[in-house]
């Protein structure tokens, strides 16, 4: 007959890492995944499509990508 093992001392649940990215880099990051293009996720963010460009090079650096396709991929492993 088999005991159930019972941890003389309560060990915490290790928390998740937190992500690389910001929530913006986060935000625009998801956006790409969906298609949207630079121009396109600059007009639904009002923000110029050269701060999109400015982000999405952070993301790529912080993710380890060179291309947008590898995105969907990269943000499903820090999930």
């Amino acid at each position: 007959m088999q005991t159930a093992f019972i941890p003389s001392e309560a060990q915490p649940l290790p928390e998740a890492a937190p992500s690389p990215l910001s929530p913006r880099e986060t935000e625009i990051a998801r956006m790409v995944t969906r298609g949207l293009t630079n121009k396109e996720i600059a007009q639904v963010l009002d923000i110029s499509p050269w701060t999109v460009s400015a982000h999405l090079r952070r993301v790529y650096t912080k993710l380890g990508i060179c291309r947008r396709g590898a995105m969907s991929h990269a943000l499903a492993e820090l999930s």
